[in-house]
């Protein structure tokens, strides 16, 4: 079924799509609005604004030029020179089917060898070094596909067996496969909009969306278990659009969708989704059927999973708050919480605002900002929208509980880091978009407004694509970490000395720069440390630590003793300590350090060797001193000594 306003809506918008209308008028304020945001976040990169901070980490020079490039396809004489061929080839592939398998076969290969040879930079994004370590530690077959012990059982025995039979690392593997399904997303595309029935315009509106999804980060090499589920979503999506187009797309979509559950379990979230599709389906064979369809049966239906999700959030899960900051509690919880006890400003909670503008964030960094350009205008003329139309009520739900989700989940890792868990909903929320585009892409409206909504969407979706190569290159991943880190601390907080650690290490050794900026880091966060502050701990071992490797021992012990007292639990600290006093020949306060740590780490029970081998060595060195061995012979066996 064609997606089509009433003659009404219709001719309310169409009246309106004059060159002065409010359609374009709105449209281009909120295009406006983004770039200001856009522009706004690059002056502000640690700010709450970490879903559009990318600008922040190129050059003034690029920065001004991608802005300005931005705004200027927005002018009608330069959009029309982008649009028009776009238009025509989509005009001229849907008469030659065969002619455009070839095509698309060809771009899917360079669009993988694209992926790949722009790959994220580092992998500690999401959960992919615990991911390497599983991979290496289990062997998986066909039957984890049947049990209930594993979230994402498929895709990690295709990872697995790929690398066996291959005999690649299996880092090298997931790299390859996900820029391998990047390549296959783009012949899926493609294919999509070349076969839809709707008018070329709308095409290469559809096209730009779809390909300027912040979630195509995840076919970037992305090492993770979500790439593979990604694609089956979209695929999944794509079947359920040709369903409404009067297509026998339904088993298709029900296979699909068992094997996406295998790949990962968040497919779930599309189950009332195919619900939905399965009542449509049958509708004219059961006279019963249409009444479930109604919007207002479909509401009903929300509101009860709404209830009842409440009360299994309350009674069931028991997320409503933390009792503690044990992480092992906090990684218990599915979801947030609405009370936690940590101290102002890291008392992260579902109501609070800094979750809510982290759920705003990941939708601005995962979804195509010209779907959200379309979302927002639809809200702004919802009385000219038909909303009882059964292909938007369909992306409707199935956005509806990816959002839910997004929004209640606990991020263990924090939203910015976790946003490949997430990312997920960008695909329903692009395919709701395009259903409600049908509304604006259609015969009443002029074509001058249809190329400024494309001209928008297109200038906006070059900014937001930036992110795809600020992560794929050492400089610019290392800022972009380093400011999402500092707002990470200021708002959810576990984790956040993790990411700036890491953002810090990929500036390199070869000058201060690496010290320099781990102290005005360290300075800018002092002022919201909580009493037992075990990230800004973190951050003050870290920086000892390179100063340890430069030889400044001084500073390095400084920073030890300093990590140490915003943290009295961070034992790691302490032997570091002894390490550094060792360096520096005060045996008998390193001798005391080590006591210490071995009192908490090894007795009863030894759990960490290394302690009492360090504590072995410094006894001896201070048998060599109260020996009256030549100093020589010390410092000899004082340059043996490393950090543990």
């Amino acid at each position: 079924m064609q997606t089509r306003g009433s003659k009404a809506g219709n001719r309310s918008v169409g009246e309106k799509g004059t060159p002065g209308s409010s359609l374009g008028v709105t449209s281009f304020l909120l295009f406006l609005t983004l770039v200001l945001i856009y522009s706004l976040a690059s002056l502000l990169p640690e700010s709450f604004l970490w879903g559009v901070n990318q600008l922040a980490a190129v050059s003034t020079p690029v920065r001004l030029f991608l802005i300005s490039g931005a705004i200027l396809i927005t002018i009608p004489a330069v959009s029309r020179i982008l649009i028009e061929p776009f238009e025509r080839f989509l005009r001229v592939a849907a008469e030659r089917k065969k002619s455009v398998l070839i095509i698309a076969g060809i771009i899917g290969a360079i669009g993988s060898v694209v992926f790949y040879q722009n790959r994220i930079i580092t992998d500690m994004y999401g959960d992919s070094r615990t991911l390497l370590n599983l991979l290496a530690g289990r062997h998986y077959s066909i039957t984890d596909l049947f049990g209930f012990n594993d979230t994402e059982p498929l895709t990690r025995l295709i990872h697995q067996s790929l690398s066996r039979s291959l005999g690649l690392d299996q880092k090298l593997t997931i790299q390859i496969v996900s820029a391998i399904t990047g390549g296959l997303f783009l012949i899926a595309v493609l294919l999509f909009v070349v076969h839809s029935k709707q008018p070329p315009i709308w095409k290469v509106f559809a096209g730009i969306i779809l390909v300027s999804l912040g979630a195509n980060q995840l076919f970037f090499g992305h090492v993770e278990d979500y790439t593979l589920v990604y694609l089956a979503i979209i695929v999944f999506l794509v079947l359920s659009w040709r369903l409404f187009e009067g297509r026998k797309t339904l088993m298709a979509m029900m296979g699909v969708f068992a094997l996406g559950v295998g790949l990962h379990v968040e497919m779930l979230l599309l189950t009332p989704a195919l619900t939905y599709a399965i009542f449509y389906s049958n509708r004219d064979r059961f006279p019963a059927i249409p009444r479930p369809l109604r919007p207002k049966t479909i509401i009903a239906a929300l509101i009860l999973t709404l209830a009842c999700g409440l009360l299994a959030y309350m009674f069931y899960f028991k997320a409503y708050e933390f009792t503690s900051d044990n992480q092992n509690e906090i990684a218990s919880k599915i979801f947030l919480p609405v009370n936690n006890p940590l101290p102002f400003p890291h008392a992260y909670s579902l109501l609070s605002l800094e979750h809510l503008s982290d759920v705003l964030q990941e939708l601005l960094l995962t979804v195509a900002p010209g779907a959200l350009l379309i979302c927002i205008l639809a809200l702004v003329r919802f009385r000219e929208l038909r909303w009882d139309d059964q292909r938007t009520i369909f992306f409707s739900i199935a956005a509806f509980y990816f959002l839910l989700f997004n929004l209640t989940v606990n991020p263990i890792l924090s939203m910015p880091r976790d946003w490949d868990f997430l990312s997920l909903a960008a695909a329903p929320i692009a395919f709701l978009s395009l259903a409600l585009s049908t509304h604006f892409f259609d015969g009443s409206t002029t074509r001058r407004t249809m190329n400024l909504l494309i001209a928008c969407s297109l200038g906006m979706g070059i900014l937001s694509s930036t992110v795809f190569f600020v992560n794929s290159h050492e400089d610019t991943a290392s800022r972009r970490l380093r400011s999402i880190g500092i707002w990470v601390y200021r708002s959810y907080y576990r984790g956040s000395s993790y990411i700036i650690n890491v953002g810090c290490k990929l500036i390199g050794t070869e000058n201060n720069m690496e010290i320099e900026e781990r102290r005005r880091i360290i300075q800018e966060l002092e002022p919201f440390k909580s009493k037992h502050d075990s990230e800004l701990g973190f951050l003050y071992e870290k920086l000892g630590q390179v100063y340890f490797m430069r030889g400044d021992y001084d500073n390095s012990a400084r920073c030890f003793s300093k990590s140490i007292d915003v943290d009295a639990m961070n034992l790691h600290s302490v032997k570091e300590l002894a390490v550094t006093c060792l360096k520096t020949r005060r045996f008998s306060l390193a001798s005391d350090l080590i006591d210490v740590y071995n009192q908490q780490v090894n007795d009863p029970v030894v759990t960490e060797p290394t302690g009492l081998t360090l504590s072995e060595y410094i006894n001896y060195i201070g048998v060599l001193e109260s020996s009256g061995r030549d100093s020589l012979s010390i410092q000899k066996a004082l340059d043996q000594v490393q950090l543990f």
